[in-house]
């Protein structure tokens, strides 16, 4: 069946990102069927332009203000470099990600010539976002992602789609919520989010893996053969990967750890996360590849503590506090789903060399793939 899917892709640096898209078209693509994802420039339709909306948009994120000020800063000090060239995530997309022609830039280009599909899917990643919904603007971008356009006689699926957040707000279970009723399968990323769905009466959603786990280790080994990469670092090293998120991290008690096991520290950042230590910007395939030849893997990154479990590397994760602290949720349903004692990083690294039964979370893993509800509930009769 021709499948469009809707998520976030446009990334230039954010390689979870791009991963779940991969893994979620390889997946359909190997059942046979035909899938594309949507170029919906979500950034540009998020964009408020009138006075007002740029009122509610700036008190939406105040929280976030002056880090944001912060972090520009650190870019204009420390990342003058034009770094994200170096990622090649365009040439990615080309090569592996097959795209609908046209980019669509509003809600209404979407109602007006929605992709052509006999299935919309819409995940992973935090396409049910509870942010910013405090304008009609942004309530239109929520409804593109929750596949409000189009026919129905087009099936809408909710793949492993993530809210972000532990609830919702009232604006967002007034204009966004009632669209679920459009969907004949809901499946969420994390636990709450089953949660919320369930709380605005739609009971049969299920929470399921990140698109990311539906593929073997094997399959990602290929891309690596595809590309050329061998072992792209030698010697011993750990690899660091942090997003633009705030925690407690501080990197010289890490460097101290390191040192003490004659480890170098191979770091990359992304989303916007900028700072004035020694950083690589590796493709896509390199990144699989430093993590897969990595001794110990310390990230607060998702999609990083989920390919440090497919590679089976000794790995900790870095919690998120603030206004970021219910994006750990993603992470508690993770270790919960694959049955692994919580890996967060306290006062020290202590934790990144608990032990970790691999045989036991291959088969978890095993039976996520094989018993998957995605491929049953295409082509079933619509939910009544």
């Amino acid at each position: 069946m021709k499948i469009a899917v809707m998520t976030r892709w446009g990334t230039k640096n954010n390689y979870g990102q791009v991963l779940q898209c991969y893994a979620l078209q390889e997946y359909l693509k190997n059942a046979g069927h035909d899938p594309y994802v949507v170029k919906f420039n979500y950034l540009k339709a998020d964009t408020p332009r009138n006075i007002i909306d740029r009122l509610f948009y700036i008190i939406s994120i105040k929280e976030r203000l002056i880090p944001n000020i912060r972090n520009r800063i650190n870019k204009f000090l420390f990342d003058r470099e034009k770094n994200n060239d170096y990622r090649q995530f365009d040439d990615f997309r080309g090569k592996y990600i097959k795209q609908s022609e046209k980019i669509y830039n509003t809600y209404s280009e979407l109602v007006e010539a929605p992709p052509d599909a006999d299935v919309y899917i819409t995940g992973s990643d935090q396409v049910f976002a509870v942010e910013r919904v405090e304008t009609k603007r942004a309530i239109n971008r929520i409804r593109a992602f929750y596949l409000d356009f189009g026919s129905s006689e087009v099936e809408r699926i909710a793949y492993s789609a993530s809210f972000g957040a532990n609830s919702v707000d009232e604006i967002y279970k007034k204009n966004i919520l009632p669209l679920l009723k459009n969907f004949k399968y809901i499946s969420i990323r994390e636990k709450e989010g089953v949660e919320i769905c369930r709380k605005a009466g739609f009971d049969y959603a299920e929470c399921v893996p990140d698109p990311t786990l539906l593929l073997s280790e094997e399959n990602y080994l290929k891309l690596f053969e595809k590309e050329n990469i061998k072992n792209v670092q030698k010697g011993r090293y750990c690899f660091l990967y942090l997003l633009n998120r705030k925690d407690n991290f501080d990197m010289k008690v890490m460097r101290k750890w390191a040192a003490k096991r004659n480890l170098e520290i191979i770091y990359v950042a992304s989303s916007g996360k900028y700072d004035r230590y020694k950083k690589c910007y590796p493709t896509i395939a390199e990144w699989l590849c430093l993590i897969k030849h990595a001794e110990y893997v310390i990230t607060n990154s998702y999609h990083c503590a989920i390919f440090s479990i497919i590679f089976k590397k000794r790995f900790a994760i870095i919690p998120q506090i603030g206004g970021y602290i219910g994006q750990n949720t993603r992470l508690d349903t993770l270790f919960e789903l694959l049955d692994i004692e919580p890996r967060y990083i306290s006062d020290n690294f202590d934790v990144v060399d608990e032990p970790v039964e691999w045989n036991k979370i291959t088969n978890i893993l095993d039976n996520i793939q094989n018993k998957n509800n995605l491929l049953k509930n295409i082509n079933k009769e619509k939910r009544e």
